[in-house]
């Protein structure tokens, strides 16, 4: 072998490009609905949807939370 030969070299990963953006393709994972009474002849409805992408594996959470004496239509 020759004395100058270092082997191959490893780019430095500030040196390789960004990765191309995500084109999310959200998934539901599952709900979560919880209701409370808050006094006042109020109650808190609260429902917590989360999703993932199946491409990157983010994930994304949506909560909802109402006071309302009537249960809201998207509970």
């Amino acid at each position: 072998m020759s004395e100058n030969y270092k082997g191959p070299t490893v780019p430095k990963p500030s040196e390789l490009p960004p990765p191309p953006p995500c084109e999310h393709r959200f998934v539901h994972l599952d709900t979560k609905k919880k209701d409370c009474y808050g006094g006042g002849y109020q109650t808190h409805f609260v429902r917590v949807d989360r999703f993932f992408c199946e491409k990157c594996l983010e994930e994304k959470v949506i909560k909802k939370d109402e006071y309302s004496r009537d249960t809201p239509e998207w509970f």
